[in-house]
């Protein structure tokens, strides 16, 4: 990947993989995002509980429920693929 965005003779090897600069912008605004609603999903979890103590309590436990989650679907979906280029 380091040598897509290095200059000189090299840089041809664009060519062969024009999409990886944006796909890296794609993933990053995909991130930020998400991280703003999972923000403001787990503040209002906190706001509408009859305790702040309960409502943390809640928040914590979801914040854990998607943390496994997350783990779970990332850990499915690295595999090792046959076809793939070297």
């Amino acid at each position: 990947m380091s040598q897509l965005l290095r200059p000189g003779p090299e840089k041809n090897l664009r060519d062969e993989f024009p999409n990886c600069p944006s796909a890296s912008g794609v993933n990053n605004a995909v991130a930020r995002t998400a991280g703003l609603i999972g923000i403001a999903a787990l503040g209002i979890v906190v706001t509408t509980a009859p305790s702040l103590v309960y409502g943390f309590r809640l928040a914590m436990i979801a914040s854990a429920l998607l943390a496994f989650s997350a783990a779970g679907i990332a850990a499915n979906g690295f595999r090792k693929e046959s076809n793939l280029a070297a």
